[in-house]
Parts: C-alpha cells; sequence; structure tokens
C-alpha cells in the first residue's frame, strides 16, 4: 500500500516519507508506513498537501543554483542552516553520515544529487521544531528507491507507482510523469511547466545528443494524431522523431499530471 502513496511525495524516499509522517502526525509509537496510511487514513492527504506547499518552496529555493550549477555540499550546508530552527549548521561530520547512510547522493566530487538535496531541505522545513534528530536513523538500504513516480506502459495499461531510478525492464515506450517539478532538472526528464516533469521510459545517445528510445510505431500507438506528421519527417532524422515524441509526451503528460494533482487534493 505505501508504493500508492509515495509518488505524491516526490522526491522523498519511503524512509523519509515514513520520518516525516511519524513527526506531523505526531506518533508517538514506531509505525511502518503501511500501518501509519491504514490508521491515519484521514490525515494523510492534509500530509500530502503540506509536503506539496513545503516542495514548492524548495523548487524555487534550488533552481537558480541549479541553473548557475552552484549546489555544492557548502551551499547544502548553508541553505540548511537558514531553514533550520536557530539556523543550526549541519557539520561536514553529518553531511559524511548522511551519505553513508544513503539520505545525501553525490553524482561527482562536491556535487550533491538534485533530488537528494532538495528531499533533505524539504525534510528539514518541515521539522519546525526540533534541531536534531530531523532525519531517518536507519541506513537506507542501496536498493531503496529514491523516489517514487507514476507509470504507464501502454494507452490501455493501468497507472501503477514506479521507483527511481527506474528498473531496467521498463518498456522504452512507456510513459512515466511526476507532479515533482525538480525532476527536470536531470537531462531524461522533461519540464512539464512548473506543474511536473515526465519521460518516456528509455533513452538512447545519438551523435552525443539523448534521444528517447521510443520507436514511431510505438509512438504511434500512443498518439494515433503524429501519424500525419510522422510520415512526413520521421524517416529524415532521428531528431526530428524525437521531437515528436517530445510533443506528444508533452500533451499526454499534461492532463495526467493535472489528475495527479486533483488526486493529491482529495482523501487519497
Amino acid at each position: 500500500m505505501d508504493a500508492e502513496y509515495s509518488p505524491y511525495m516526490a522526491p522523498l524516499s519511503q524512509p523519509m516519507i515514513q520520518a516525516s509522517a511519524l513527526h506531523l502526525l505526531n506518533i508517538k509509537v514506531s509505525l511502518s508506513l503501511d500501518e501509519i496510511v491504514s490508521e491515519f487514513h484521514a490525515q494523510w492527504s492534509s500530509l500530502i498537501e503540506k509536503v506539496k506547499k513545503t516542495r514548492d518552496r524548495v523548487y524555487t529555493l534550488m533552481t537558480p543554483a541549479v541553473e548557475k550549477q552552484a549546489v555544492s555540499t557548502d551551499w547544502l550546508m548553508n541553505q540548511l542552516a537558514e531553514l533550520s530552527p536557530q539556523n543550526r549548521r549541519v557539520s561536514h561530520e553529518t553531511m559524511s553520515r548522511w551519505r553513508d547512510q544513503g539520505l545525501l547522493y553525490y553524482n561527482a566530487h562536491n556535487r550533491p544529487n538534485y533530488d537528494s538535496t532538495a528531499a533533505l531541505m524539504i525534510l528539514r522545513v518541515l521539522d519546525e521544531r526540533r534541531i536534531k534528530g530531523w532525519t531517518p536513523t536507519q541506513k537506507i538500504a542501496e536498493q531503496e528507491p529514491r523516489w517514487w513516480c507514476w507509470r504507464q506502459d501502454s494507452p490501455s495499461s493501468p497507472i501503477v507507482p514506479t521507483p527511481v531510478p527506474l528498473p531496467g525492464n521498463i518498456p522504452a515506450s512507456a510513459l512515466l510523469w511526476t507532479t515533482w517539478a525538480g525532476a527536470a532538472w536531470e537531462p531524461d526528464w522533461l519540464p512539464v511547466g512548473q506543474l511536473g516533469a515526465a519521460r518516456w521510459g528509455n533513452t538512447r545517445i545519438e551523435k552525443n545528443r539523448l534521444l528517447w528510445g521510443i520507436t514511431e510505431a510505438e509512438l504511434m500507438q500512443w498518439d494515433p494524431q503524429v501519424t500525419p506528421l510522422g510520415k512526413m519527417v520521421m524517416d529524415a532524422a532521428p531528431l526530428a522523431q524525437h521531437t515528436l515524441a517530445t510533443l506528444s509526451l508533452l500533451r499526454l503528460a499534461v492532463p495526467r499530471i493535472q489528475e495527479s494533482i486533483a488526486l493529491s487534493q482529495k482523501h487519497v
């Protein structure tokens, strides 16, 4: 059951969702995420809404730094201090512990992963009182998803929660989307305004350019209206097919993201 709710709280991992839920719902005993969802179902939508508002704030804070490629360990430490009660600064030892614990990922030296950076900032804002102890205490398994999105393998397939990083067996033509706009900071996600982000299931690199891995036949199955255009340009160049796939992706993703936002505002 817990995976069903996790996409609403991207980019938080399930251990992060559990930690924030225990605190925000003022639960005094340790419960699994499934137990929290089951026993506190009535409060769940208000928790999702609080995470959404906090996520929007963090996205606004991070975007200028992402655009300038200025997100570093020191930048994150400074941001956490500003967001913390009493402007408490996190130590380098704590940052190293978070990295060992699986809470903070790095793409390169001194370049923390954007999603895990945002997730820590979201957790810090959510916990308005505690100076310490606002992150999960357990070591997170390497195979634990960093966050969750929604996925549909074909126009007639059911919509299912899917972990990120994506499993290797996802069809190249699967449609994936999230209400977490920061996903588009990574090159394999397409921004959908500030509503969220979307992508096809697979990508490929051709002449140092990232292209969608969906085939012409698969694209036309998803979006029959692309057929007249496809006959004119798809065979001309891979970039033409990529462009059409991007246009179809936007058209397909927008109503799905809007529906996900609407559902998050109800008792899901």
